[in-house]
């Protein structure tokens, strides 16, 4: 959502903070199989990834640009992953951008972030039972906020949610909760007034919560922990920089997901895609690097057996596109 710099405005300040640097490849899983299942000379970018009745679901912007303010929501589904249909495309506008899934056994939202030239905006929510027929569009939370990578936890959905397109010093992130996937509330702030961005939460088997979150105003990462009922956030530990973050446990292993970026032989700065393992208190191992380059990255997974499917976006073939890779799971030591 705030990519609004350059490479080489973001390299300046990455040099300051410190560089996100995955270990060499030799080091690290490969994907057994990468393709890339939208293109349409457009660019498109920040897809979401859903598993929900027997199906994959498929969600990412699709619009002139980067910046353009004409991004509408299309989405793709597939019954194996490797065959994909469009069965819908939403334009709420004027930029439509960041969609998010949130999947229960009935019933399958999506939320999508809309924006207007003026940077005002608000998040809206659809949701469906057959995939085929969807709710009108419905404010969720409050206006300018972005509600961020919802899960369901404890019997209840929570997200986080941002508020967009202010100054740093007036930024602001929430930990939201609700009961029907449209009604949220706030349960606590995360953090407040530091360019606060995408900040993605996740929880622990034992109920305790880690939020990875991205500072604007430094191009940093800052990691927050809390525990039950959430209503106080450990200060903060600085991280390199981070932007599109996930974070999932499969098969008891914690995984997050984050662009990166790192310094190249001609003295400026290559980004790409790149999976980690992380532990309760946030400490990062580098576990595989997608082929990737340029604008890219705001990846989402889902387990499929012994392997998870990531969905991510890379210019590393000309125009922006949407990509699928099958990444190996390890085990839980």
């Amino acid at each position: 959502m705030d990519d609004r710099r350059t490479l080489v405005g973001l390299g300046l300040l990455a040099l300051l903070v410190g560089v996100a640097s995955p270990a060499a490849p030799a080091e690290l899983v490969r994907p057994t199989r990468v393709a890339k299942v939208f293109g349409d000379g457009r660019h498109n970018m920040c897809p979401s990834l859903e598993r929900w009745k027997d199906a994959y679901w498929l969600a990412f912007r699709n619009g002139t640009n980067h910046r353009s303010p004409d991004g509408n929501l299309i989405v793709l589904k597939s019954s194996d992953g490797d065959s994909w249909q469009k069965v819908a495309q939403f334009d709420e506008g004027p930029d439509d951008r960041d969609p998010q899934w949130l999947a229960t056994k009935d019933r399958l939202f999506l939320f999508d972030p809309v924006f207007n030239a003026d940077k005002t905006g608000r998040t809206v929510v659809k949701s469906t039972d057959d995939g085929r027929r969807w709710s009108p569009a419905k404010q969720v939370y409050t206006s300018q906020y972005v509600l961020w990578r919802p899960v369901e936890f404890d019997g209840r959905f929570y997200a986080a949610a941002y508020k967009w397109g202010t100054p740093a010093a007036q930024r602001h992130a929430d930990l939201i909760t609700s009961t029907d996937g449209e009604g949220w509330t706030a349960v606590s702030t995360i953090r407040a007034g530091q360019g606060e961005s995408e900040p993605t939460v996740h929880f622990f088997l034992d109920g305790s919560a880690i939020v990875f979150l991205r500072d604007v105003s430094l191009d940093q990462g800052v990691v927050l922990t809390s525990e039950r009922p959430y209503r106080q956030w450990s200060k903060g530990v600085e991280k390199p920089y981070m932007a599109g973050t996930s974070a999932y446990t499969f098969r008891g292993v914690h995984y997050f997901m984050s662009r990166t970026v790192k310094k190249n032989g001609q003295g400026g700065l290559d980004s790409s895609t790149t999976i980690f393992t992380f532990d309760a208190a946030g400490n990062l191992t580098p576990y595989c690097v997608l082929p990737a380059s340029g604008d890219c990255a705001y990846a989402t997974a889902v387990e499929v057996g012994s392997e998870m499917l990531v969905a991510y976006y890379s210019s590393h073939e000309g125009p922006t596109s949407i990509y699928l890779a099958r990444v190996p799971l390890t085990k839980k030591p």
